[in-house]
């Protein structure tokens, strides 16, 4: 009685925070609509069907996640949405990064779980090391894809996803005369193109700095999950009662 009373409880709780997390993302999908800003009213669309990422998650693992481990995916799930409608990611240079790191930390542990279902049970020790490697490359492949999506929607409809990062040097093979010689151009404070000068103080990089950065926050993001995997010995899960 007392584990259905746990059980109901955490259903209750899990309940109310989908809701509130719907409730925004609709709030802002008629915001946004009604200012006829329809990129950032896709953003809130997007987030509507993203809070049930959790929730898909239990139906098709069959197991249920831990109360706060499923408050942490709603939030994840609006993590984008905030960061481009609501500006978090302009106000919170770090923003980007935190996001990028819980996916790590999470993705990871999703590949072991993975591993215990195909295994069907806890992992052995002979096999643990394998299955911590198979949540680190889990998590970082999963971060490869959401780059390749970030790049293409830059690609296709003009976005910036991939933020831009003023830099102050270059190295390139482009800038030397000489075959296999690496030309260099440093200190550079302005960049003049079309005869407008862009007055940011530096050269413009163009995602380059921005997709890199994401994937080393996120591979660190897998590389402590799996630490404390292996020192659990496999028993941390992001489930309860697995």
């Amino acid at each position: 009685m007392v584990q259905s009373f746990s059980n109901n409880k955490d259903r209750i709780i899990k309940l109310i925070f989908l809701s509130l997390g719907e409730a925004f993302a609709v709030f802002s999908v008629i915001r946004f609509a009604i200012k006829g800003e329809w990129i950032l009213t896709a953003w809130a669309v997007l987030s509507v069907f993203m809070l049930f990422i959790p929730v898909l998650a239990e139906r098709i693992l069959r197991h249920k996640l831990t109360v706060i481990m499923f408050i942490g995916g709603l939030l994840y799930s609006l993590g984008p949405s905030l960061g481009h409608s609501y500006y978090l990611y302009h106000i919170f240079p770090w923003w980007d990064e935190l996001l990028h790191f819980a996916g790590g930390l999470v993705f990871a542990f999703l590949g072991f779980e993975l591993v215990r279902m195909i295994s069907r049970g806890k992992p052995s020790d002979v096999n643990l090391l394998l299955t911590a490697l198979f949540g680190l490359f889990f998590s970082i492949s999963l971060s490869v894809v959401w780059e390749f999506a970030e790049y293409g929607m830059d690609l296709l409809f003009g976005l910036d996803m991939q933020g831009d990062t003023i830099i102050h040097s270059i190295s390139s093979y482009n800038l030397s005369t000489e075959p296999g010689i690496t030309g260099n151009i440093g200190n550079i404070e302005d960049v003049i193109i079309n005869g407008i000068p862009l007055d940011l103080g530096g050269y413009l990089d163009i995602g380059l700095h921005d997709t890199m950065t994401d994937l080393l926050t996120e591979a660190a993001g897998a590389v402590i999950s799996v630490i404390c995997f292996a020192v659990s010995k496999g028993r941390l899960t992001i489930f309860r009662n697995n």
